[in-house]
C-alpha cells in the first residue's frame, strides 16, 4: 500500500521468458511454455497421487476427535488393499478460535497428537490445516498488521519463528500433511476478484518497508517448507508462481460446495480446466474436493468425482457418513483406485470454446462429462 525502501539494493521486478505460440494444440504449447518458465528451479513432487478425505465440505467446522475417526475409519474401508494409503485431512474446527491460532485443540478435539496416532494406526495418513496470519491469542501485540489487528505483520522476523513453531508441532504431533490457508488475503485484505482497482488499499505499510509483499509471501512459504522439510504441503489462497517449487500441491480455485453444486462448477471444474496445463510442473493442482452432504443430486456430483479420479490431480472428498449410501460407496472405491494410477493424463479439448469442458482426453480417449449448467452462473 505505499512505497518500498529498497535501502541501496537493486530489486529484479520480473524475468520475461518468451516463445512463439501458435494456435494449433494450444494447450500442449501452453504446457511446454509453463516448462520453460519453471526453468532452475525443481518441482516439489510426491512419490504417489496424494487423495484422501477431508472434513470441511460436510461438517463445516462442525467436527471433533469422534467424528474424524468415524471418517477414518470409512476412508479406511473404502481403501482396502490400495498400497498407496490415503490421507485424512482435519480442516478448520480443530483450534481453539474458529479459522484462527493460537494453534491448539479445542475441548472436542482434545489431544492432536493422539488424534494423529490413532488416524495411522487404521493406515491413513493424518494431515491438519491452519491460518499461519490470524491469531486471536494476543501474543505479539507490536507485531500486528497496521489495518488489522487480529493478523499478524508478515514482515516481522518474530512472525516467522512463530509460524515455525507452530509448523514444527504440527509435525512433532505426527501429522503428514500440512494445509495453510488465506496467505494472500491476510496480507492484501483482499480477495483476487476485489483487486480489480488495486491489490490493496493505498498508504499503509507493515512495521519493516525493505521487502515487497512478493518477497515477504515467498519468505513465508519458504519458512514452512524448512520447518517441516518431509510433509506434505497444500498451498490455499497462495500465489500460484510464488509457491511453484516450495509447495508439493496448491489449490488453484475459491471453495468448492457440498451444498451449492453451481459453486462446484465455477469454482472446481472451471478451475481445474484452465489450471490443468500446471499440473506437475509448477505442483499438483488442487481443484478442491467432492461435498457429499445428500443437499447436490448424485448424479451430478458424481460427474466431479468421475472427473477428478481420471484427472491425474489430487482427488479430495468429503463426505457425511450418514449419506453414504452402497452405490456411492462403490463409485468412492472405484474413483480412489483409478486415480492412484501413475501417469494419468487428461486435456480439456473443448476449453477454448467452453467455460465448462465437457470432453475430455484420458489415456488417449475422449470421455464426456455432462455438468447440467445452470445459466445464471455469474462469471
Amino acid at each position: 500500500g505505499g512505497g518500498v525502501n529498497l535501502d541501496g539494493r537493486t530489486l529484479t521486478a520480473a524475468s520475461f521468458v518468451y516463445e512463439d505460440v501458435f494456435y494449433h494444440d494450444l494447450f500442449t504449447q501452453c504446457k511446454s511454455f509453463i516448462k520453460k518458465m519453471m526453468d532452475g528451479f525443481e518441482t516439489k513432487k510426491r512419490p504417489a497421487n496424494v487423495y484422501g478425505f477431508n472434513n470441511w465440505y460436510y461438517a463445516y467446522g462442525n467436527s471433533s476427535y469422534e467424528k474424524i475417526i468415524e471418517d477414518t475409519l470409512l476412508l479406511e474401508k473404502l481403501t482396502i488393499g490400495l498400497s498407496n494409503r490415503p490421507y485424512m485431512v482435519i480442516d478448520d474446527g480443530w483450534s481453539v478460535n474458529p479459522c484462527s491460532g493460537p494453534w491448539e485443540a479445542n475441548v472436542k478435539f482434545k489431544d492432536m497428537k493422539r488424534l494423529a496416532l490413532e488416524i495411522k494406526s487404521h493406515n491413513v495418513k493424518p494431515g491438519i490445516w491452519f491460518r499461519p496470519l490470524k491469531d486471536l491469542s494476543g501474543d505479539l501485540k507490536a507485531y500486528r498488521h497496521p489495518l488489522n489487528p487480529e493478523l499478524f505483520d508478515l514482515s516481522q522476523p518474530e512472525v516467522i519463528e512463530r509460524i515455525k513453531q507452530d509448523v514444527r508441532r504440527f509435525v512433532d504431533w505426527g501429522y503428514e500433511l500440512i494445509k495453510f490457508d488465506f496467505v494472500t488475503v491476510d496480507v492484501y485484505l483482499k480477495y483476487g476478484f476485489q483487486m480489480n482497482e488495486s491489490l490493496c488499499d493505498q498508504g499503509w505499510r507493515f512495521k519493516d518497508n525493505h521487502f515487497t509483499n512478493a518477497e515477504m509471501l515467498l519468505n513465508l512459504y519458504k519458512a514452512i517448507r524448512e520447518a517441516a522439510p518431509k510433509a506434505v504441503l497444500i498451498g490455499c489462497n497462495a500465489i500460484p508462481h510464488l509457491s511453484a517449487g516450495i509447495v508439493e500441491l496448491n489449490r488453484v480455485g475459491d471453495d468448492t460446495s457440498g451444498i451449492e453444486w453451481n459453486r462446484t462448477l465455477k469454482y472446481g471444474v472451471n478451475s481445474l480446466a484452465f489450471r490443468m496445463m500446471q499440473n506437475g510442473i509448477f505442483y499438483a493442482i488442487d481443484g478442491d474436493c467432492v461435498g457429499i452432504t445428500g443437499k447436490i443430486d448424485w448424479k451430478q456430483n458424481k460427474e466431479w468425482l468421475r472427473l477428478l479420479s481420471w484427472s491425474g490431480t489430487p482427488l479430495f472428498v468429503s463426505i457425511d457418513p450418514l449419506c453414504c449410501t452402497e452405490e456411492i460407496e462403490n463409485d468412492l472405491k472405484h474413483a480412489f483406485q483409478i486415480n492412484g494410477e501413475r501417469n494419468l493424463t487428461c486435456i480439456p479439448t473443448d476449453w477454448l470454446e467452453n467455460n465448462l469442458p465437457t470432453q475430455w482426453e484420458i489415456k488417449g480417449e475422449i470421455k464426456t462429462f455432462h455438468w447440467n449448467v445452470d445459466e445464471n452462473i455469474n462469471w
